[in-house]
């Protein structure tokens, strides 16, 4: 039987003046009954659960004035461990968590994850329980079989 497995590591960074919380991890596992009858291929993508991931964002040392009116923009890479070239990671803002402010934007679009960063969405304010969600694209009979895992790494700035 041929399967394929797919592993996602969620890390987190923090820098000096704020910091980032994520929670989750999510795999998928591909067999040959999902593919949908002889010369068919599997299907064109996979997603996660709506909110698979949350994320939280809060100045840091704690201050109520920058939590209130601190601007924050998250940033996402990959950092493969074992990843296919053919893979196509995306991920995407579901939800606009909790915050006293009430600002958030950007990130409602699926966005392909690259091995360099790029902004996802931003605040103002602190936020709690952003939900995310992933998508894989690039399934393929043809992938050799194996475990293939990357790291998605979050970074958060204030400006």
């Amino acid at each position: 039987m041929k399967y394929v497995f797919f592993f996602l590591l969620l890390c987190t960074c923090f820098v000096r003046g704020q910091e980032i919380k994520v929670s989750s991890n999510w795999y998928e596992v591909m067999r040959v009954s999902d593919i949908y009858g002889a010369g068919n291929d599997y299907p064109l993508y996979v997603e996660s659960k709506k909110k698979k991931s949350k994320i939280s964002i809060k100045a840091f040392p704690k201050s109520k004035q920058k939590d209130i009116y601190e601007f924050f923009t998250v940033f996402v890479h990959l950092e493969p461990v074992n990843w296919h070239d053919s893979l196509e990671l995306s991920i995407r803002r579901t939800s606009n968590g909790k915050g006293k402010s009430g600002v958030i934007y950007g990130g409602r679009n699926w966005q392909l994850i690259h091995r360099f960063s790029s902004d996802l969405f931003g605040t103002v304010g602190a936020r709690k329980g952003i939900a995310v969600q992933y998508r894989i694209k690039g399934l393929s009979v043809l992938l050799p079989v194996d475990t293939y895992s990357t790291e998605i790494v979050f970074t958060v700035l204030n400006l």
